[in-house]
């Protein structure tokens, strides 16, 4: 593999390290979709997606990122367990700023040597329309399924960077994982995720660099309550992230250093994503 590319709103421990990879080969672009075979209710979904050149020509698509203006670059479709069918995930980033009026931009790309992959990492939590209006997706327990689809624009020019955004393309399809969704059976895990719930902008659990001093300086009194009474807990020291950074920002204190402790910690995570989210909070603290 010759880079790795990463792309997160928020990311979470998996209940385990096994991981479901299927791949789909058309005319020689091949797409990995990976996805732990389990987590807990209340974790968000790590999904890792591999495209590869498998043919013998040098191969162009869309780059795939999260875009929440402009056209998709790639999509994810969920079936839950209690749907009959797939249903797409319209917004899955977490956006609190405020309506943009964008003209349409241009997409960019990715051309493949021969042979050549690619890996994009996503963390699925919401389909967020805005702070008042959102879904999360891994509700309830049970067996949830994924597909992801990016794009290969059909025409496009040795000099190209980009695609106008309504260029003509193809869609690639992964195929189709599942993962299942459990409960966590302690009881204090329990409690935080309940807790969770009641709380006021809970997305910031999820999505940390979305904080705004402006519309998230009263909530992070309830995260600071948060962490303290669940800071044992996986949920609890989620917190921290989101904590550390209205501590960059002189909105609240440290006086125990409980929460550059915790972020110390999780800055030594085994999940890649949370660690580098520690590690980014961490570098902006000593700024």
């Amino acid at each position: 593999m010759k880079q790795i590319v990463v792309i997160v709103f928020s990311a979470f421990l998996c209940f385990s390290h096994i991981v479901v990879m299927n791949s789909f080969a058309q005319d020689g672009i091949d797409v990995a979709l990976s996805i732990p075979d389990q987590i807990l209710l209340g974790d968000p979904m790590p999904v890792s997606v591999r495209v590869q050149n498998k043919s013998d020509k040098s191969i162009t698509i869309m780059e795939p990122i999260i875009r929440r203006f402009g056209r998709d670059t790639i999509t994810f479709a969920l079936k839950r367990p209690y749907d009959e069918c797939f249903s797409e995930i319209e917004h899955p980033d977490i956006y609190v700023g405020g309506l943009k009026i964008m003209p349409p931009q241009p997409c960019e790309i990715r051309r493949f040597a021969i042979g050549e992959s690619v890996e994009y990492r996503f963390s699925l939590a919401y389909d967020f329309l805005n702070s008042r209006h959102h879904q999360l997706l891994f509700d309830t327990p049970g067996k949830y399924f994924i597909q992801i689809s990016i794009y290969e624009p059909l025409c496009v020019k040795d000099c190209d960077t980009s695609v106008p955004y309504d260029s003509e393309c193809r869609t690639i399809q992964s195929e189709i994982s599942s993962a299942v969704v459990v409960a966590p059976a302690d009881i204090r895990e329990q409690q935080a995720l309940n807790a969770l719930a009641n709380l006021p902008c809970e997305y910031l659990l999820y999505g940390p660099f979305e904080f705004r001093a402006d519309c998230h300086a009263d909530a992070i009194k309830d995260f600071q309550q948060f962490f303290r009474e669940y800071s044992g807990t996986r949920l609890g020291r989620r917190a921290a992230l989101s904590l550390g950074i209205a501590l960059s920002q002189g909105l609240i204190q440290d006086d125990s250093h409980a929460i550059i402790e915790t972020l110390e910690k999780l800055a030594h995570d085994n999940d890649f994503e949370l660690r580098q989210s520690a590690l980014r909070i961490l570098s902006q603290l000593k700024q």
